[in-house]
């Protein structure tokens, strides 16, 4: 078994939920640094996969110690939004707008764009606590089909199942799930899907911090496909501040007729606005799955 899969294993999700239900903030976040301190120490195969991250992103410059700080940032912030979002899942609904106060009105950025017929899909970022993000989504009206991973880990069942219960329809990616985002969309709908997923399979297209990534072109493809508005948003975390979201958008989205040349300038700018958004906070970037080809491996 991968980390990453014990990671989101089902036992280990159940004691988080366990623990955020009962345990104090204090503790949650104390265990969250006891947590990143044992794999910062011990350094499994998903501090590997982080660190090669952050490589790309800290840049060739960047001194190995700098770059394990920011792992060793990342791990702990991973456990704080766990934490937090198991937290809070017994507060009352009308409480979970305030915890993650937005940065543009979206809701109403949406009204406009339905109103006109549009089909509205959301690229969510990986960052910060982006499951508190789909339950203050909800809990202000919103209600989508959520493109989630095709095969997920037993814990992605359970924290499905919270999402479903805000609100959200979870389709696991797979051709009939794809075919409802694309009727949903074409119906004025809203689709919610992933920035930032890497698809490793696929040859790397989609330059990002200056090199060749995994990162997939389904967001510029089903807005190409359906005309559908397309919105980024991603959560972040201030200290003592709390969770926001940032919003950006409408994001112009090529249509020359060109369907390759339109995907490759729609991804190139909506890889070009990630860049923005984790540069300032690598350590809020989850992403616990290579984004890049391995350094040593030639350039396709």
């Amino acid at each position: 078994m991968r980390f990453q899969d014990l990671f989101h294993g089902e036992r280990l999700t159940e004691v988080g939920l366990f623990i955020g239900h009962h345990m104090p903030t204090w503790f949650g976040h104390a265990l969250a640094r006891v947590v990143s301190w044992f794999i910062c120490l011990f350094r499994p195969a998903i501090y590997g996969v982080v660190a090669a991250n952050l490589r790309q992103i800290l840049g060739p410059g960047a001194r190995s110690k700098d770059m394990r700080t920011v792992a060793c940032r990342l791990f702990y912030h991973a456990g704080q939004t766990y934490y937090d979002f198991y937290h809070v899942l017994d507060a009352p609904r009308e409480s979970l707008p305030d915890m993650m106060p937005l940065d543009a009105p979206l809701m109403e950025m949406i009204a406009a764009e339905r109103a006109q017929g549009h089909g509205v899909l959301l690229a969510v970022a990986h960052m910060s606590n982006f499951d508190l993000a789909a339950l203050s989504l909800g809990a202000r009206g919103l209600s989508a089909q959520v493109l989630s991973l095709s095969r997920p880990p037993g814990g992605f069942t359970i924290l499905n199942r919270i999402r479903a219960q805000a609100g959200h329809e979870m389709t696991p990616i797979s051709p009939q799930a794809l075919r409802q985002a694309i009727q949903r969309l074409k119906q004025g709908g809203i689709v919610v899907t992933a920035l930032d997923r890497p698809v490793p399979e696929d040859e790397p297209t989609v330059e990002f911090f200056g090199r060749r990534s995994y990162l997939g072109t389904g967001p510029a493809r089903l807005s190409l496909a359906t005309g559908a508005t397309l919105i980024v948003v991603s959560p972040y975390y201030v200290p003592r501040q709390g969770y926001r979201l940032a919003v950006l958008g409408p994001i112009e989205v090529a249509r020359s007729g060109d369907r390759t040349h339109d995907v490759a300038v729609t991804m190139a700018r909506l890889a070009g606005i990630l860049e923005e958004l984790v540069r300032p906070r690598p350590h809020q970037w989850l992403m616990f799955y290579p984004v890049w080809p391995p350094a040593d491996a030639p350039e396709v």
